[in-house]
């Protein structure tokens, strides 16, 4: 458990991100469909950004948080949070889940968790 207040914490900050940088991509095309910025219920601020992978065909969803408090989170801590969010669903077997380390432009640390799903 967090020893933080969640809502204390930053957003994080994507200044740095270009959408539509990847469109041309030699390797890994992308296509960026949208991003916003809110918090989960328990206060943790994030940003979500959607994105279409053009090569392999399949819809992302990236959500960045922070990492203060959840730092040794593992593969299912972060599959068991945004599905107790009601933004991902384990059980279905046509979505995958990648978390890693991210640092933001203003140097905070950050989760990078996305969730790759099959295009329909």
């Amino acid at each position: 458990m967090p020893t933080e207040d969640p809502s204390t914490l930053a957003l994080p900050d994507r200044s740095d991100h270009v959408p539509g940088a990847r469109r041309h991509a030699q390797f890994f095309p992308e296509l960026d469909i949208g991003a916003t910025e809110g918090r989960f219920d328990d206060g943790r601020p994030m940003r979500v950004e959607a994105w279409y992978d053009l090569d392999c065909d399949v819809v992302c969803r990236t959500w960045f948080f922070p990492r203060a408090g959840i730092e040794h989170w593992q593969h299912d801590d972060h599959a068991g949070y945004l599905e107790a969010h009601g933004v991902y669903a384990a059980s279905d077997s046509k979505s995958c889940l990648e978390a890693s380390n991210f640092v933001d432009a203003s140097g905070a640390p950050l989760w990078r968790v996305t969730v790759a799903t099959a295009a329909p």
